[in-house]
């Protein structure tokens, strides 16, 4: 019986002696480099309120036997395990398994402190340090305001970026200082906020030795007005970001036609662009107003852009580009009426305002009247004579008819005079169509009409005579 006993005590001594033999090695990994892991394995100096990550790597370094793993873990202020795997479980001869260790700097105070843990995985223990001291101070630099971090618990500050032209640049230079005795590490250093971009100069982790000063930048560049907020964030310090964007006024447009002599009864192209590209996407309004030359008239409602029959259009302009779209197409087209006068141009309603006047008129001229049609017919007893026009000067009323046989001789009494000026100005002071007219004369004949077979009509207005020559009768 006793030889018995030390037998198996002996075996199960030999048992334990093989467990301890066969148990995982430790490594700590950056990027793909492993590195043994000693101890104490430091974490080195960290901003408080920060947080520093250590990727390790546990590894069966046997060729044969399987390892089962059912004791990880981590002790001590401010260490905690992050991404390991659930235990137990085991690592094959020759696997790998990565785990995270990380330590966040506690709040202090502002004072230095220093901190110790363990990791423990399976029998392998680990001691761990680290130490962390009040994040580094914050100076913001001109032409930017803020508030400059003092050393003590966590701290909300603001950085304004001011008044900030819209698609326009704007830089803030900032400097972080470390005012500690001993070097320090910051990995969390990151800013969000739509419009907001950096840190610029920088990249995490930053390492500052003692008393160390680094300037970084953060840049802020928006096309749209408005009110952007966002943060900046180092170690355990956040800082509100604000900047005010508004729109800069706009080049004043420039507006051309496609052609700089006008008549009435047309129509013409207006076209606008900018003289320099725009900052930001922008709108507003083309109106054209007509001042008539006639006393007759306060306006000719045929004056309008054809694409609505108004006289107001949309325009816009994306930043970056010169090019004005009226209503969406490159031009507007525009009817000039049967009224002589100036037709003016301006641009309404741009929000964030112009730099220099945007105007431009387009003169039509007074001209002789304009006949559309005109017909000469007999009824018995009766010449009719039919004419539709437009006198764009309003004074239209004198008239002469010549008729003539058709041999083409002047029949007696020759050229016969007629005024209807009254008639023509009591039309016009009552008329909503602008000059245009349609007007008939009736000669009563004695005897045979037979032969009658042309007529010369001449309109006589301000600018001069329209003559309609040989009329056939019909």
């Amino acid at each position: 019986m006793m030889a018995r006993a030390a037998t198996v005590a002996l075996v199960l001594a030999l048992v334990l002696a093989g467990a301890a033999r066969a148990d995982v090695a430790l490594f700590t990994v950056v990027n793909t480099v492993e590195t043994p892991a000693v101890s104490p394995f430091s974490f080195g100096n960290i901003a408080q309120g920060d947080t520093k990550t250590v990727r390790f790597r546990m590894r069966n370094p046997g060729a044969a036997a399987a390892i089962q793993v059912g004791v990880l873990g981590v002790a001590g202020s401010g260490f905690a395990l992050n991404g390991q795997p659930p235990i137990p479980f085991v690592l094959a001869p020759g696997a790998a398994q990565d785990f995270n260790v990380i330590f966040t700097g506690l709040l202090n105070g502002g004072i230095a402190s220093s901190y110790s843990g363990n990791l423990q995985v399976n029998t392998v223990s680990l001691v761990l340090l680290a130490s962390t001291s009040p994040a580094p101070a914050l100076t913001v630099l001109p032409p930017c305001q803020g508030t400059t971090a003092s050393a003590g618990a966590a701290f909300s500050g603001s950085i304004d970026f001011g008044q900030v032209p819209a698609g326009q640049l704007k830089v803030c230079d900032l400097q972080l200082a470390n005012q500690s005795s001993s070097a320090e590490t910051i990995s969390t250093f990151t800013v969000v906020g739509g419009g907001f971009q950096g840190p610029i100069g920088l990249t995490t982790p930053v390492a500052l030795a003692a008393q160390q000063t680094s300037n970084f930048s953060i840049n802020f560049n928006t096309a749209q007005p408005g009110i952007y907020t966002g943060t900046l964030t180092i170690a355990s310090r956040t800082y509100q970001l604000t900047a005010t964007v508004f729109a800069p006024p706009l080049p004043a447009p420039i507006l051309s036609f496609d052609t700089t002599l006008a008549n009435s009864g047309e129509q013409h192209t207006l076209s606008m662009r900018l003289p320099s590209a725009s900052t930001i996407d922008a709108s507003g309004n083309v109106n054209l107003q007509f001042l008539p030359d006639s006393a007759v008239v306060s306006d000719d409602p045929a004056i309008v852009f054809i694409a609505t029959g108004t006289r107001t259009l949309p325009f816009s302009v994306k930043a970056g580009s010169t090019q004005i779209l009226i209503g969406g197409a490159n031009g507007a087209v525009f009817q000039t009426g049967t009224s002589a006068g100036q037709i003016r141009f301006t641009v309404s309603g741009v929000l964030q305002g112009l730099i220099g006047d945007s105007t431009a008129s387009l003169r039509i001229p007074p001209a002789t009247v304009s006949v559309d049609t005109a017909t000469f017919t007999e009824r018995p007893g009766n010449l009719d004579i039919m004419i539709t026009g437009f006198d764009n000067t309003y004074t239209a009323g004198a008239m002469s008819f010549t008729f003539y046989d058709g041999a083409g001789n002047a029949i007696d009494p020759g050229t016969i005079q007629a005024d209807f000026t009254s008639q023509f100005h009591a039309y016009y002071i009552t008329s909503s169509s602008g000059s245009a007219f349609l007007t008939g004369v009736t000669f009563p004949v004695s005897g045979s009409q037979a032969g009658i077979a042309t007529v010369d009509v001449a309109l006589i207005n301000q600018a001069g005579s329209a003559t309609i020559r040989k009329l056939a009768l019909q």
